[in-house]
């Protein structure tokens, strides 16, 4: 198999997966998938309300580092 069609379906699979996550009825959050487009529960860790809050406000102060946005940009 080629390079280029081994990209080609690799990003047909993921239009796939993509397209049936937004055309889904469903209102389940949360969800991962894995490389084969299964959905898939997340590892313990990212259950841990622990570990949210802690990503949640790492997050935060990473982006309060950054300069804040012009209107131009």
């Amino acid at each position: 198999m080629s390079a280029m069609s081994a990209t080609y379906g690799a990003f047909a699979r993921a239009a796939k997966v993509i397209t049936r996550i937004l055309t889904s009825d469903s209102a389940e959050t949360g969800v991962y998938f894995d490389e084969n487009g299964d959905p898939m529960k997340g590892s313990k860790q990212v259950h841990d309300p622990a570990f949210q809050d802690r990503v949640v406000a790492e997050t935060r102060a990473l982006l309060a580092t950054l300069p804040p946005l012009t209107p131009d940009q």
